[in-house]
């Protein structure tokens, strides 16, 4: 078993501060990174602070590429709630970052397999990830990967689990309308160079005691980053 670095630091914004800084370590050192970043309201301030560092140190993102870790099926840009609406308000747009360079899924496509394939395309050319900064569900989720998925799969449609949901309604104004969910794979995102968890609130507390075991448990997703080499969880309670 590999050892996952565990950091927690007082609060959501010292958490913040200190993964966009090993973001954007990643991107001088190597400006031509594949990365996958969660959407989500935990991952917010790390965006902002990213977008604002790049702006400030005048730092070049013109060969960055960015992979959609997750989408709720039935759902895309045009929703608020939707993971690449979030991204565009708060990364992609701020820097005018090159659509070329994006790969992200489309919940509402006719053929959700042909999404999972152009992603798995993308990885192939472009990959593998450089780094895989993440968030975890309550029940342990990595992207879309629930309790109990397969260590071989990559891009792939799944069900959702009911808590999921439930949280899932807190993104959406209306009624939620999800089908499903479409991610990246644990085969891809464990084949990352780096993996960077952030997590936030006690709501978060189980699933970080699980990964605090070293040991890897299907029902808690997040345990398999005891499978990786180079994997920080950077925390707040």
């Amino acid at each position: 078993m590999s050892e996952v670095t565990h950091i927690k630091l007082e609060d959501l914004n010292a958490v913040s501060e200190m993964a966009s800084d090993r973001l954007i370590e990643l991107v001088k050192a190597k400006p031509n990174a594949l990365i996958t970043i969660a959407g989500g309201d935990t991952p917010v301030p790390t965006i902002n602070k990213f977008v604002d560092k790049v702006k400030e140190q005048n730092i070049d993102i013109s060969n960055l590429k960015i992979i959609s870790l997750d989408e709720w099926v039935g759902i895309d840009e045009t929703d608020p709630g939707s993971c690449r609406a979030y991204l565009n308000k708060h990364l992609f747009y701020p820097l005018n970052f090159n659509k070329d360079n994006i790969l992200f899924f489309n919940g509402k496509a006719e053929d959700l397999e042909a999404e999972c394939l152009n992603a798995n395309e993308f990885i192939d050319t472009h990959g593998p990830l450089s780094l895989s900064l993440l968030g975890v569900g309550v029940n342990g989720h990595l992207g879309f990967n629930e309790p109990n998925s397969n260590l071989d799969n990559l891009a792939y449609v799944t069900e959702l689990h009911a808590n999921t949901k439930e949280v899932g309604t807190k993104y959406f104004a209306g009624e939620m309308n999800a089908l499903g969910g479409i991610t990246l794979g644990l085969k891809q995102l464990l084949a990352s160079d780096e993996i960077i968890i952030i997590a936030s609130g006690p709501t978060k507390t189980k699933a970080i005691s699980e990964l605090q075991t070293g040991k890897y448990n299907a029902e808690y997703t997040i345990t398999v980053l005891n499978n990786h080499d180079n994997s920080t969880i950077i925390y707040s309670e």
